[in-house]
């Protein structure tokens, strides 16, 4: 793939930014060699696709509309056949990434083989298929689009150099097999580019396909601005005030080249994009040659965000998951709470048909959508019904809301038994408890752990949740579950790019959701203090509370060696300037004691009549006199040094001191961040709110849908939708002074006032609270209902 204009300028950049650099320079250029994309026949369609008619219910609920699809890599475009090209110009765009689908619909209808679609920005739809089968075929094709993603993919190249790097393979071995897709897990553009990928904003263009029924490409159309969004393997072109689900146009990314133009003079930044694939082309027109070569890096991206390339990184993490994780194993149901409780329980079974272990990333958020530990999963009881957690972090039967012991079985949506951490068991073992029934893990470094962070030595006595000593065997086989938890957490890590170098998790592996006073408080809501563990950039497990002691005294010792040596130092100075100034003393007492003699002297010879002696004393008086001055002079210098010296360590002292307030007032300080929004008049002020060091972009968005009235849109990160995750993630002071935010749609809005942080925070912790209580009845009612049984 051809990308000119992909120049990264030469800087003084350290050694390590420059490896860094040209390692995400080669990773990029790899793109031009991805594995061919097979098309069926001659019409060029790719290999993942699925097209046909169905019934679409419309917006207002009250009307059906046979309506053609296409669904395509992460998206699902409708379009009119009789009116509309059928590659670029859509009536509708649905991306699946995220997509919550479901057989039930939410309101009646009176058609059958119904399926519903709920997206991650809240728009819903219904569809009515042709017969069971089709109705099924669609589903079964939608759930792999809602994987064909720029996330999907990063998390995947992430979860694959995880995987080589626990098993010490070599670079080697992943570019024999995914070369062109060394940019996912580039650790440079991971932690400059959101997971969502792409990019979004203004160009100008002359349209699709504008050679059509031309020779001359600058006759068709005239240049025209459209606002632009790169998603996944799409690019849409909408209009001013378009909804944005409903495009202009789309390009498929697919078999794309990019090439600079510079026929027209009047546009001086621009690209040509192609595809050799589906035989379209686009003339885009950047405000800046920076804004230029992002497009060009994020096409060029996007071209390789496609079915083929994400079977071929999910089939080299199953190949290195068979390697390096331990296959889950199975339960019989019902098998641990029928059995003798005075025998040894009957270890886990290994599965019956041998398969890759799923993902790490496989389960990342529980029922209630909160994020769950690395390598954990949503728990159910033994009825298949699930486990949820209530306010304080504790986990609740859904049906009593009673806790639920460590003790008390508990099993995967796939039927497998968990340990008392939510975690699937290995093969051979058994959930595992001390003496007094405090439930125990194993660690990422495989070492054995109380829930507290209490080691436990792999030989002491292990036991059932029923008190039965466990044989060593049992218990040596639940350490086959330390990679898989070692891997979890330093793909969690490394997806969070520069945030996640202070990951910290606690020695069993587990995340902490956030802090009580000076200790932190697990995901069961514990507070642990010194058995929390940091992940480092490389990702390695060091102890977290000992590195913080060990740094804190380091600190506290330098600044006191810095303290002793500035006293030792003015001390010194003091004697000196002491010393100099007695030596001074000394002098100028000798100097007075001569001219009192030489007085004396002439005093005599004047009074002898000697001329002669009378001008050689007056010449020695002159001479003391000169003496004694400078004496004088010297020891009102070296007065003025030591004052000086003095003057200079007060300062010191002062400026030491205002550093220490000015770093606490930043701490404190209140920053106005000014609020602009996507539209079509381009980019217009909204508004200003107030933040403070530790309001988040979640606890902006709260302010802007309550205040700012922009009940749903997106935060943009250089052009880059963030996630919901890496909004709570994110600090609003990283975004100052401003930040940009886009709608559902480009309509203007109407500016506001700034909004005070108190009240703000206040409105936060309100409608947060309102939000977690609605929730928890809502999954309570939804349990009660049936809708989250587990299969049987």
């Amino acid at each position: 793939m051809s990308v000119p204009g992909l120049v990264i300028a030469k800087e003084k950049w350290s050694e390590n930014s420059q490896r860094k650099i040209a390692a995400l320079a080669e990773d990029l250029s790899k793109l031009r060699s991805g594995p061919v994309i097979k098309t069926a026949g001659d019409s060029a369609i790719p290999l993942f696709q699925r097209q046909g008619y169905l019934e679409k219910l419309g917006q207002n609920k009250n009307k059906w509309l046979k309506t053609f699809f296409v669904l395509r890599d992460s998206f699902m475009l409708s379009y009119n056949l009789q009116k509309s090209d059928f590659t670029t110009e859509p009536r509708g765009a649905i991306h699946l990434a995220n997509c919550k689908y479901t057989t039930e619909v939410t309101d009646p209808v009176d058609r059958d083989f119904c399926f519903q679609i709920d997206t991650e920005t809240g728009d819903q739809f219904v569809f009515s298929a042709a017969s069971e089968a089709e109705r099924q075929s669609w589903l079964d094709d939608i759930i792999t689009a809602r994987n064909v993603t720029h996330a999907v993919m990063v998390k995947l190249a992430v979860e694959n150099s995880c995987l080589i790097e626990e098993k010490g393979l070599n670079q080697g071995s992943r570019d024999d097999s995914t070369s062109s897709l060394g940019i996912f897990c580039n650790t440079t553009y991971i932690e400059n580019t959101p997971l969502t990928g792409g990019m979004e904003g203004w160009l100008v263009t002359r349209g699709f396909n504008p050679e059509k029924g031309s020779t001359n490409v600058f006759n068709k159309n005239p240049w025209k601005r459209y606002y632009f969004i790169l998603r996944d393997s799409h690019l849409l072109m909408f209009n001013a005030g378009d909804i944005l689900t409903k495009p202009r146009g789309a390009m498929y990314l697919v078999g794309t080249t990019i090439e600079q133009s510079d026929t027209d003079f009047e546009i001086p930044y621009k690209i040509l994009v192609s595809s050799s694939v589906c035989g379209d082309s686009i003339y885009l027109g950047a405000p800046s040659l920076k804004q230029l070569n992002r497009w060009i890096k994020a096409l060029t991206v996007g071209s390789h965000v496609t079915f083929p390339h994400y079977k071929l990184l999910e089939k080299e993490r199953q190949i290195l998951a068979t390697l390096v994780l331990t296959p889950r194993g199975q339960t019989p149901r019902g098998g641990v709470a029928q059995q003798d409780q005075s025998q040894v329980p009957t270890p886990a079974l290994a599965p019956e048909v041998a398969g890759p272990p799923p993902s790490v990333l496989d389960e990342e958020h529980d029922i209630q959508g909160n994020f769950l530990p690395p390598g954990a999963v949503q728990p159910y009881d033994e009825n298949g019904y699930p486990l949820i957690r209530n306010e304080q972090g504790k986990l609740v039967n859904s049906q009593t809301g009673v806790e639920v012991p460590p003790t008390q079985p508990r099993f995967s949506s796939n039927g497998e038994q968990l340990d008392p951490f939510n975690r699937p068991l290995p093969p051979g073992s058994v959930p595992m408890f001390d003496k007094t029934g405090k439930p125990i893990g194993v660690g990422p470094d495989g070492l054995h752990y109380t829930a507290d962070g209490e080691m436990v030595s792999s030989t002491a006595p292990h036991y059932s949740a029923f008190g039965v000593i466990l044989p060593q065997e049992i218990v040596n086989a639940a350490d086959a579950i330390a990679s898989t938890i070692s891997v979890a957490v330093k793909v969690r890590a490394k997806l969070q790019g520069d945030q996640g170098k202070g990951v910290v998790v606690d020695a069993l592996g587990r995340t902490f959701k956030g802090m009580a006073g000076e200790q932190l408080v697990t995901i069961d809501g514990e507070t642990v203090p010194t058995s929390a563990r940091r992940v480092e950039v490389a990702g390695k497990l060091v102890d977290y509370e000992e590195e913080r002691k060990r740094q804190e005294e380091e600190e506290k010792k330098r600044l006191e060696e810095e303290a002793k040596e500035r006293q030792r130092q003015l001390e010194e100075e003091r004697k000196r300037q002491e010393q100099e100034k007695l030596k001074a003393q000394e002098k100028a007492a000798a100097q007075e004691k001569a001219l009192a003699k030489a007085q004396a002297d002439a005093q005599a010879q004047s009074a002898s009549g000697a001329a002669d002696a009378v001008a050689r004393a007056q010449a020695a008086l002159a001479e003391a006199q000169a003496a004694h001055a400078a004496a004088v002079a010297a020891a009102e210098a070296q007065l003025r040094l030591l004052q000086e010296a003095e003057e200079k360590a007060r300062r010191e002292a002062e400026e030491l001191a205002r550093a220490e307030a000015e770093a606490k007032a930043r701490a404190e300080m209140k920053h106005s961040l000014q609020i602009k929004i996507q539209n079509e008049e381009g980019e217009a002020e909204l508004g200003v709110v107030e933040i403070d060091q530790q309001t988040t972009l979640s606890d902006v968005r709260v302010v802007i849908a309550s205040q700012l009235n922009v009940p749903k849109f997106a935060f943009l990160f250089d052009g880059v939708p963030l996630t919901k995750y890496e909004e709570a993630n994110k600090f609003a002071v990283a975004t100052l002074p401003e930040v940009t935010i886009r709608g559902a749609d480009l309509t203007p809005q109407k500016p506001e006032n700034k909004f005070a942080t108190k009240a703000a925070r206040m409105q936060v912790e309100q409608e947060q609270k309102k939000k977690e209580q609605e929730e928890f009845l809502n999954i309570l009612n939804k349990v009660k209902g049936g809708q989250f049984l587990r299969s049987t």
